[in-house]
């Protein structure tokens, strides 16, 4: 009967790589191909041992954007892994490869940790409700949490376009009318309040600010920044208003070296985003209601 333990050969007598980086031998078992890099090495025993597609897996996530090490690291401390563990120990003992309790160690671990960790904050997306992330990619973005299937957007939508509609009645301007000080705009919000805007217009802004939403929350969400303070300062940017995302006080992402002045941050990403979207704001319509445009 075959045995489920992966084999690592003995790179003396190993002849040949198989599919990715490891074959069967005749009984079944697997190998792992050791003569080559400790990552490829390491991809081919985490493959073998934890073959996941589960979108709220951190480890399926690494593995899948080539974060190896990274994914070595979170399966050995999660399970118990021996086939990665032997590649470890193998690499340790023969390669020059250094591994304490917390993961690789050296410049190539150190560099793809951060590495991951600014993927992490631009493809994680939290679920309030578990508490878990799912994992997008630069072509998916999930509509629902992939470990408790909650809605991860309704009430994270209902915010920011709560925040987004109060700044653009705040900051807001009717033109139709003047002030009795020199002729000024009226400030919308003298005179409109949120029911006042049409059903057509809300639906706008709705998928106006869901598709930047769904592009930038994870970045604005690891900062601790609340859904309605997205949307707020989504609407104060994008029509360039003397405050907005640029000028926030961000804390250190990662992907961002704030400790250098001269490379650009959180913010000034962000704004550079809201300023391609344009301007756009809420008017009169002449019959009382109010229109956005855009």
């Amino acid at each position: 009967m075959p045995v489920t333990r992966a084999i690592i050969p003995d790179p003396g007598t190993y002849y040949g790589l198989g599919r990715e980086h490891g074959r069967r031998r005749p009984d079944g078992t697997p190998e792992i191909d050791v003569r080559g890099s400790f990552v490829d090495a390491l991809a081919a025993a985490l493959e073998l041992e934890h073959p996941c597609h589960d979108p709220s897996c951190d480890i399926a996530a690494a593995l899948g954007e080539g974060f190896y090490r990274v994914a070595a690291g979170l399966l050995i401390g999660a399970t118990e892994c021996e086939t990665v563990e032997d590649v470890v120990t193998y690499y340790c003992r023969h390669r020059g490869e250094e591994w304490n309790a917390y993961g690789a160690v050296g410049p190539d671990a150190d560099r793809e940790r951060a590495d991951w960790s600014a993927w992490h904050v631009r493809h994680a997306y939290p679920c309030d409700g578990c508490g878990s992330y799912t994992y997008a990619d630069d072509t998916w973005t999930p509509d629902r949490c992939g470990n408790c299937s909650a809605d991860l957007w309704a009430d994270v939508e209902r915010e920011a376009v709560a925040g987004y509609v109060a700044c653009a009645l705040w900051a807001g301007l009717d033109w139709t009318v003047t002030t009795e000080h020199g002729g000024d705009p009226r400030p919308l919000d003298d005179a409109y309040a949120a029911d006042d805007i049409t059903p057509e217009a809300l639906d706008e802004i709705r998928e106006d600010v869901g598709a930047f939403l769904r592009q930038w929350w994870p970045l604005a969400s690891a900062a601790g920044w609340s859904a309605a303070t997205f949307g707020h300062n989504y609407y104060l940017t994008r029509n360039r208003h003397g405050a907005g995302y640029w000028d926030r006080a961000w804390p250190t992402l990662p992907g961002f070296p704030a400790a250098d002045p001269a490379t650009i941050d959180a913010g000034d990403e962000l704004t550079a985003a809201a300023h391609v979207e344009g301007e756009a704001e809420l008017e009169p319509d002449g019959a009382g209601r109010l229109a956005y445009r855009q």
